[in-house]
């Protein structure tokens, strides 16, 4: 799998939120090519739920998320 990860490829997700975070629906709108990954991303947005409020108290009702496996943030 490190070979596969040369390009960082990018797995999107649109995630659909209750307005105390909770998550409704997780649903993959761009794959990755790493079959793996896009399913322990998806997992872990998951088991993430409820998501955290903004620090101004509101939830956002519909997220759209990118991640790549190199990401250095």
């Amino acid at each position: 799998m490190a070979a596969d990860l040369q390009n960082n490829p990018e797995a999107v997700f649109e995630i659909k939120q209750l307005p105390n975070g909770e998550i409704i629906s997780v649903t993959k709108i761009q794959a990755s090519g790493l079959q793996e990954w896009d399913f322990a991303v998806q997992r872990a947005i998951e088991k993430s739920s409820p998501l955290p409020k903004s620090a101004d108290g509101k939830v956002e009702a519909k997220l759209v998320l990118r991640f790549r496996p190199k990401d250095s943030n």
